[in-house]
């Protein structure tokens, strides 16, 4: 599995949505645009794709290693929740965490549809090339091709995108409405506070101004 990283002399750039190397997340406008394209255009793969990676909020690894076991029960209905492995690329360990994420209906919906349309078993991975339902998951680096190419279909720009974007949309949505960090922390399946504050992007002056809207 390869993993993304910065290219050689790129910098990490403050933004809103914090440094440049993660990438912008979706707005509910751009989903709502790229759903549109999908619907039209796009394969029940990239459907189910798009709403996976969106529902769930794993990194890209863990997102195309997911088999169809893993979000199915027995009798093949797709589930609600599914437990997750995390596997995070480390210089020094190589961390494994477990986190439980949701599959909310259209991402359900979309899954099951793949499943039968490819006519995939139990022990395929759910995300493969075309015409090869029982092949090897995709690398990150279709992902981040494919999310560019569904930005551009929809009339975004494919540089301020990638496929990290799909992992980012909810959380920044979610602290965005709640300014519950903690519960953030939780869907990405962070050990630490910090790791959730860097990852929004959240800033000292941030922080101070939220401070302000509570003063007793």
């Amino acid at each position: 599995m390869c993993f993304l990283q910065l290219a050689k002399g790129e910098k990490e750039q403050m933004t809103p949505h914090g440094p440049t190397g993660r990438k912008a997340p979706f707005t509910p406008a751009d989903v709502a645009a790229i759903r549109q394209h999908l619907a039209s255009a796009g394969t029940a793969r990239d459907r189910a794709l798009f709403e996976t990676g969106l529902s769930t909020m794993l990194r890209a690894g863990d997102l195309l290693s997911l088999r169809v076991r893993a979000v199915t029960d027995y009798a093949g209905i797709v589930l609600e929740q599914v437990t997750v492995r995390q596997e995070k690329a480390s210089t020094r360990s190589r961390m494994c965490r477990s986190v439980v994420v949701r599959l909310n209906p259209a991402a359900r919906e979309a899954i099951a549809e793949l499943i039968k349309t490819e006519g995939k078993q139990s022990s395929d991975p759910l995300f493969t090339r075309p015409a090869q339902p029982h092949g090897r998951p995709l690398c990150t680096m279709t992902l981040r091709s494919l999310t560019k190419s569904w930005a551009m279909a929809a009339g975004l720009d494919p540089a301020t995108v990638a496929a990290h974007s799909l992992r980012r949309t909810r959380p920044v949505l979610i602290y965005q409405q709640t300014k519950d960090v903690e519960a953030v922390r939780i869907l990405l399946g962070h050990s630490n506070l910090d790791s959730t504050s860097s990852y929004l992007g959240i800033g000292q002056s941030q922080a101070l101004a939220l401070s302000a809207q509570f003063d007793l």
